[in-house]
This record gives structure tokens, sequence and C-alpha cells, in this order.
């Protein structure tokens, strides 16, 4: 027998030492990718900000939260998570960090809950 530090299993990244780095880092990738498949709605100063929210959750997020209620989220990754998250949603409200418009007034302009929060009851559902 050969003995390896990770696998794929059910398309899920599982580690040797439990750890969901890797994981975490394939699901923020396919947010990105599907963020690039939707530039058309998401880039568009036209659309409202709250169909920008809306397109986000239901392509975007399910695509960061597609296999995560098996695996135990550390703070650190949660963060890493959230940043991913709104770096996407201020590029579709087209605000840069510079402007130092708060989390919160993006997160209620387009109407999306916490990732933390969407991830917990995810796993609890």
């Amino acid at each position: 027998m050969t003995k390896v530090d990770e696998f794929r299993y059910l398309g899920s990244t599982v580690q040797s030492n439990g750890d969901c780095g890797r994981e975490i880092k394939k699901r923020v990738q396919a947010g990105w990718n599907g963020w690039r498949k939707t530039p058309a709605v998401t880039c568009d100063r036209k659309v409202f900000a709250r169909t920008k929210g809306k397109i986000y959750k239901t392509v975007l997020r399910s695509a960061m939260l597609y296999g995560m209620e098996t695996v135990p989220l550390t703070k650190k990754q949660e963060a890493e998570l959230e940043v991913a998250e709104l770096k996407m949603l201020r590029f579709a409200l087209g605000v840069a960090r510079m402007d130092k418009i708060r989390n919160y007034y993006i997160r209620e302009t387009t109407h999306v809950r916490r990732f933390r929060d969407q991830a917990r009851e995810a796993r609890l559902g």
C-alpha cells in the first residue's frame, strides 16, 4: 500500500492531516470561474445591484458552497471565503477598496448575507 497526502473523493480533495486548505482554494476558484462566465450581467452598470446580488447568490455562491457541508472550516478559512465574496461583490458594483465603502453597505445594497452564515446554515440544514 502506498500512503498519499491527499486524494479526491466524490469531487472533494481529502488531505491526510484533516486540513481542507486545498478544498477552500478550489471552492474560491470555482466561484471565480463562475464569475468569468457571467460578465455581461455582473459587470454591466445598467443592471441593478439587487439583480447582481441574485446572480451572485444563485450562480457564484452555490459554486463556492458546493460540497462545503462536510468541510470543517476554521476562522481563517471562513475569512478567506468572505474576502473572495466581497471582492466579487465590489467588482460587480464598480467599487474599489480605496473608496472606503463598508462591507455592510455592499451586502445591504446587493441583499447578500455573510458567507459564514450561509455555510453554517448549509451544514445544519
